[in-house]
């Protein structure tokens, strides 16, 4: 088993006048559990009628799926973008049907854009961050 991080506070009962503080309360897991769940930790509330802190499990990391597709403006300003979508898009063969290739193709697409960007604009965003600096 193991014990969850605790965030917020150091102790979870404290006696009433306050000078005996311990972490009696706690959250504790499988490895298996914590290998499924690896972005918790265990929070813990302000006291109210009882001399424990309730403790609250929460997920910190989640999973969302695959990052949304983004386009840069000065892609689109670049007449040699449009070519290179329609150029890659066509040249992929995916055996299979419907939205699973499509899917598949703004997989690979993704990549072969993330690859074009860095050489044809040197990495746009280190770019903007470097001009940032020298102003």
């Amino acid at each position: 088993m193991v014990d969850i991080l605790l965030v917020g506070r150091k102790f979870t009962w404290y006696k009433s006048n306050r000078n005996v503080k311990s972490k009696i309360d706690r959250i504790v897991v499988s490895l298996d559990w914590l290998v499924k769940w690896s972005g918790c930790k265990q929070y813990a509330l302000s006291r109210s009628v009882s001399d424990h802190c309730a403790l609250i499990l929460k997920v910190t990391s989640t999973d969302s799926g695959p990052k949304s597709f983004r386009s840069l403006d000065i892609w689109q300003k670049d007449g040699r973008f449009r070519d290179f979508i329609k150029c890659q898009w066509n040249n992929y063969e995916i055996l299979d049907s419907g939205l699973f290739v499509m899917k598949e193709k703004l997989k690979r697409l993704k990549s072969n854009v993330k690859k074009w960007n860095k050489e044809v604009f040197e990495n746009v965003n280190d770019l903007g961050e470097c001009l940032e600096r020298r102003l």
